[in-house]
């Protein structure tokens, strides 16, 4: 069918419209968008104190748990995600963060938009992160194996060794009567 009203249905676009339909205008708007983001995580960032008396909290905690020391990765982050939310049950004097205050020492680092923590001891002496912070949040990822809470000798004297090997391995030292077979056996193979 023929229409009789052909007329132009067309509207006639603004400029700024048409700007934002272009590439140029999609970048800008999003490099507006992730630079008002970068400002608010600017200000937001937390600072050195905030972030020590948040770890100081979230490692009571952790050193609090009885099994910390027998978690897998998925425990360990379920336990970290609580710790944001609990608070610490151990007096400020406890034996273990005295302990721990005494072999580790926690480092700061100002990234502009976010900071993080380090745990450094004799195991980490170039540290291993155990939080991140950023939009006023302080997340922790700790993990109880990376804080030395003792310190012992290894080696008692002068070329002690602290693994004392005999040469001999287990299976033999459990097998009573059967060694002859094994000698027999043993000798047989290489002639």
């Amino acid at each position: 069918m023929y229409q009789s009203d052909r007329g132009n249905y067309r509207k006639t676009d603004s400029l700024l419209s048409i700007f934002l339909n272009t590439c140029l205008g999609k970048t800008l708007v999003c490099a507006l968008i992730l630079g008002f983001i970068a400002l608010l995580a600017f200000i937001t960032c937390p600072s050195e104190n905030y972030m020590r008396s948040q770890m100081n909290d979230n490692i009571g905690q952790c050193l609090g748990q009885a099994d910390s020391v027998y978690m897998d990765g998925i425990d360990n982050a379920v336990s970290n995600l609580g710790y944001i939310f609990g608070n610490s049950e151990l007096p400020e004097d406890a034996e273990i963060l005295k302990a721990f205050k005494k072999h580790n020492r926690l480092e700061y680092h100002n990234h502009v938009i976010y900071s993080t923590l380090y745990v450094i001891n004799n195991f980490h002496y170039e540290g291993a992160r155990c939080a991140v912070g950023f939009f006023g949040l302080v997340i922790p990822m700790i993990n109880s194996n990376d804080f030395v809470l003792r310190t012992t000798p290894v080696r008692r004297e002068y070329n002690y060794k602290p693994v004392q090997d005999t040469g001999e391995e287990d299976f033999f030292k459990e097998m009573d009567g059967d060694e002859e077979f094994f000698q027999d056996f043993n000798e047989e193979e290489f002639e």
